[in-house]
């Protein structure tokens, strides 16, 4: 429902949280040869990192797409520091990641939308609540569309292997709770991929992550 991905690092004593940390791009390796598409790396003070890039143009076709991911980071107590693409917290007692991302995609026919102002739209909201309040959104939204279904399959002392034995072992029959346990990962793939958000009409075009 926020839009971003939330990362929260934690101590069991104060101060013990201190890590250095980049926001890197990608390059598109089927297509590397053309070096056409590009990225740009940097920080975005006072707390923050950024990536902005674009597609690679191929075969005549010249690439359209744009896109930018912005990290920021929100420390309980110690120091930040930014030295040009890299990120450093120290003595922290816990630190909030949030990352957001955007392309200007629209429509098959449109790319005219503003990945920077996508990202500012839904970081600054998110910046501004605990993450406690982050989770709890996250985990009402999650729960309303996973537990609308439940399955039980019959189960075999194979259940109560972990689940990497299990796959190994399993045989078609030996193990029939595998299935339900399957059928709910891939539901849990599935909500926590990229969909429209029910409440934010101005994100129209672009995916979320809950």
């Amino acid at each position: 429902m926020d839009q971003v991905v939330v990362v929260r690092l934690t101590a069991d004593r104060p101060g013990r949280i201190s890590f250095k940390a980049q926001l890197q791009g990608e390059r598109n390796e089927a297509h590397s040869n053309y070096a056409t598409d590009y990225f740009r790396m940097d920080g975005l003070a006072p707390d923050g990192l950024v990536v902005r890039g674009k597609s690679a143009d191929y075969m005549g076709v010249t690439g359209a797409l744009r896109y930018e991911s912005r990290l920021k980071a929100l420390p309980e107590g110690g120091s930040m520091s930014l030295d040009w693409d890299e990120l450093s917290v120290a003595g922290a007692d816990s630190v909030t990641l949030l990352v957001a991302a955007a392309t200007n995609f629209v429509s098959y026919k449109d790319v005219s939308g503003d990945p920077r102002a996508r990202v500012e739209a839904v970081l600054a909201p998110a910046a501004g609540r605990s993450f406690e309040a982050l989770k709890a959104t996250h985990l009402g939204e999650h729960r309303r569309l996973f537990r609308r279904v439940t399955m039980t399959l019959p189960s075999t002392p194979d259940s109560l292997l972990p689940t990497d034995e299990r796959l190994k072992s399993f045989d078609g029959a030996n193990d029939p709770a595998l299935g339900a346990l399957v059928f709910q990962f891939g539901r849990y793939l599935l909500i926590s991929s990229s969909r429209r958000a029910r409440s934010r009409p101005t994100s129209r075009g672009y995916g979320t992550r809950t």
